[in-house]
């Protein structure tokens, strides 16, 4: 019985098959309402108790953080340049 084929062309990359936003994401009450596009961090920081979303301290800032469920926020877009850049192939 023959060895079954093996691709050896390039060694298998388990980032390619992981889509953005797969898993909970630790952001600072800035950063949230950044990615929210809330106007505050105090209203990020509202959002994030009504949802009663895990809260942590930073060691080195002291800063905190709420744990972000993936599907709380929106998907990352590309910006209009970089698609540009992907679709032909050099700088736009």
């Amino acid at each position: 019985m023959p060895p079954a084929p093996t691709n050896t062309n390039k060694a298998p990359n388990m980032a390619d098959d992981v889509p953005p936003n797969v898993g909970p994401t630790w952001l600072t009450y800035a950063e949230l309402a950044d990615r929210l596009g809330l106007a505050t961090p105090a209203a990020a920081a509202a959002r994030a108790r009504r949802a009663k979303w895990p809260k942590r301290l930073r060691n080195y800032t002291g800063q905190a953080e709420v744990e972000v469920p993936a599907d709380a926020l929106p998907a990352p877009h590309r910006s209009q340049p970089a698609v540009l850049q992907m679709l032909v192939g050099r700088d736009a």
